[in-house]
């Protein structure tokens, strides 16, 4: 699960990032999914991806 503080990004940013992952775990698959595909997608650095997630799998749950 994210953590809380995700529930308070910007709702642009939120839906970019949930957007992008859905589309990667989609046209990849959750086991080739990248998270560097889904940061460049979204518009997004690897360190604010993990302030509000721990690993793929927490994002995965959020999507």
């Amino acid at each position: 699960m994210p953590r809380p503080r995700f529930d308070r990004v910007a709702p642009e940013k939120r839906d970019a990032l949930l957007d992008a992952a859905a589309q990667e775990f989609a046209t990849h698959g959750y086991e080739n999914g990248s998270i560097n595909r889904i940061l460049l997608a979204a518009g997004l650095s690897k360190g604010s991806f993990y302030y509000y997630f721990d690993d793929k799998a927490d994002l995965a749950v959020a999507v």
